[in-house]
């Protein structure tokens, strides 16, 4: 019994951890950070920062230091990992259907490796965009199996 439990849970956290982490911590809390936007994004920061010193940019104004002005470079970062994630998806329907879906599971989590590596040895913002790219990658390949995997581990589990 606790082994369906644990199996499933460790699907579910394969599905989940690039979205999750792609929402609430890259998104919502490394791109607010000064460091970050100093190495990668330094016309941010400075915008930012004049937002904030100006009073506009405060929690009590409602006004938010990103919706301020139009930087292409983080627009790229934010969208990068969705685009390669559409684009991935047709790719992964291909390897599914010639090599099954553990291969596709396979490729994905080679594609989360690459994505990690690259984006937490990050120097400039080519390899954090090629990181996001891969992530995005690994996104597409799981989301085209892991749907089938829950329903067939979830019939297996229900069945005498």
């Amino acid at each position: 019994m606790w082994g369906i439990f644990v199996h499933k849970c460790n699907f579910q956290c394969f599905k989940t951890k690039s979205c999750v982490y792609n929402m609430c911590v890259l998104l919502g809390g490394v791109t607010s950070m000064d460091d970050f936007l100093a190495k990668f994004f330094p016309t941010v920061l400075k915008k930012k920062q004049v937002v904030e010193s100006s009073g506009y940019g405060s929690s009590m104004s409602g006004n938010n230091a990103y919706c301020q002005y139009n930087n292409q470079n983080l627009q790229l970062f934010t969208s990068s990992l969705y685009l390669a994630a559409l684009v991935a998806t047709f790719f992964a329907s291909t390897v599914t259907r010639r090599y099954g879906r553990r291969a596709t599971l396979l490729v994905a989590g080679l594609f989360f490796d690459a994505g990690v590596i690259l984006n937490a040895t990050a120097q400039n913002l080519l390899m954090l965009i090629l990181g996001r790219i891969a992530l995005g990658c690994g996104v597409g390949f799981a989301n085209q199996v892991i749907h089938i995997l829950f329903v067939e581990n979830q019939s297996q589990a229900c069945s005498p």
